[in-house]
């Protein structure tokens, strides 16, 4: 009984994480954690694992990777390879949110290879989709677009939501990155249809994206008042790397009001407001660094430059 309570109290942590109330993930790892498992070390992998990525979430990677290196090695040890697969993948996220990018997309390649081997298209298609976004934090948007699309669709032929919608969403920041604004629009709109309904975290995450979209494509009004909705969102105020990413991503705003008023005043003040945010990013504290961070730095850091120099602003 007190195993069935352990799994329980674990996928219970999964559902509130996916809803944003990290408060009460926290509470019911910590009251699974408690519970005494010896006969069944899967059980203790499958605790560790997602206490792991509980704190990816609350306090960074290098909170999270001793837990995810321990849930990885307990199922290699045990032998459930589908398990070795999805928190391979799951420590690659946590090193490529890191900044280790090169080495993240060797260990999903290698998830992918061996998810292949054994016909798990479930743990293939999840490292397919962190694959894509370690590729776009690499400077290979092309490749992330083609890998993204494949997990689409895999993640619609197998009815996995989460899976379909986060490639939905990572394939459109691979379009920004390539320019492709209007495609990445319609592709960020997709994506979070499909996951307010099954991740809180991940829908919040691309109505930024979005917001930052439909500012770069002109549409200030919409784009407005996703960032307004954002700001007043409860989970925002709880969720630092949600939080530092939208600011930052407020830039696409300060940009494009620069670009409508230039040599004034008002583009002046909003090219201020642009170097404040990137340069509060730059300094974010280490739990709140992530790949879409850095890329939306890498990208609006040269904004930024392009615009001022296009109006002869002093920086």
């Amino acid at each position: 009984d007190l195993e069935r309570q352990k799994r329980v109290l674990v996928d219970l942590c999964i559902v509130a994480r996916d809803e944003c109330d990290l408060g009460v993930a926290w509470a019911l790892i910590q009251e699974a954690l408690e519970l005494p498992s010896p006969k069944d070390r899967w059980l203790d992998a499958y605790a560790v694992g997602n206490l792991g990525i509980l704190e990816l979430g609350r306090n960074g990677p290098e909170a999270a990777l001793p837990h995810l290196r321990s849930a990885l090695e307990l199922f290699r040890a045990i032998g459930d390879v589908a398990y070795e697969v999805g928190f391979l993948a799951n420590y690659a996220m946590a090193l490529g949110e890191q900044g280790h990018t090169g080495e993240a997309v060797a260990l999903l390649q290698e998830a992918m290879e061996k998810a292949s081997r054994v016909g798990d298209r479930s743990g293939y298609a999840l490292a397919r989709v962190n694959l894509g976004c370690f590729l776009i934090d690499a400077g290979r948007a092309g490749e992330a677009r083609e890998h993204l699309a494949e997990a689409v669709r895999m993640g619609r032929q197998l009815g996995m939501r989460l899976v379909e919608g986060v490639a939905l969403g990572e394939k459109g920041r691979a379009l920004v990155a390539l320019g492709a604004l209007e495609a990445a629009r319609v592709r960020l709109s997709e994506a979070i249809g499909l996951l307010e309904r099954v991740s809180r975290w991940h829908a919040l995450r691309f109505t930024a994206h979005l917001s930052a979209v439909q500012a770069a494509l002109g549409d200030l009004d919409a784009s407005r008042r996703g960032f307004a909705t954002l700001a007043t969102t409860p989970e925002l105020q709880d969720d630092v790397v949600l939080r530092e990413l939208t600011s930052l991503l407020h830039v696409s705003v300060d940009l494009q009001e620069a670009r409508r008023a230039p040599r004034s005043e008002q583009a002046r003040n909003a090219l201020r407001a642009a170097r404040l945010r990137l340069q509060s990013a730059r300094n974010a504290p280490v739990e709140a660094t992530s790949s879409d961070l850095r890329e939306a730095l890498r990208l609006y850091g040269r904004g930024v430059l392009e615009v001022e120099e296009g109006s002869s602003l002093p920086v």
